[in-house]
């Protein structure tokens, strides 16, 4: 991830993806809490209690702004492959070069651990995470 600010786990745990396709989806069913004035996160609530940050990082300042477009407000109900989110990448690839989404769980202390499943190249709905949420005897 190219913002060091998110470098460490003080902001929760997480995992970062590059986009090459400028539609964002809901990653699980639940709501749209937030959509940052900036248009540069979106805070979702899973039905299982996860709070997800979607956060855009550019690789330097752009001078375009307004580079993510909610299709969605808060509060409202989201279905897993809803789109969420527009990105215009070619606008942004003009003025940016590089661009990084953040997908930090914001209450990832309430779990007994985090599993990141996947490497590498993904597709949508290829498995990013696992929580650990209770122990096994």
């Amino acid at each position: 991830m190219s913002d060091l600010a998110f470098v460490d786990d003080d902001h929760g745990e997480g995992v970062c993806i590059s986009l090459e396709e400028g539609r964002i989806k809901a990653p699980f069913d639940g709501m749209v809490i937030d959509v940052d004035s900036q248009n540069h996160a979106i805070r979702l609530l899973s039905e299982n209690g996860m709070i997800l940050d979607m956060q855009i990082f550019q690789d330097h300042d752009a001078s375009s702004k307004n580079i993510l477009k909610a299709s969605v407000e808060a509060p409202s109900r989201i279905k897993k492959g809803d789109t969420i989110a527009f990105i215009d990448l070619q606008k942004f690839n003009s003025d940016a070069g590089h661009i990084d989404i953040a997908l930090i769980i914001k209450n990832s202390k309430d779990y007994l651990g985090i599993i990141h499943a996947t490497a590498g190249k993904v597709d949508y709905g290829d498995l990013l995470v696992t929580t650990i949420v209770s122990e096994t005897l």
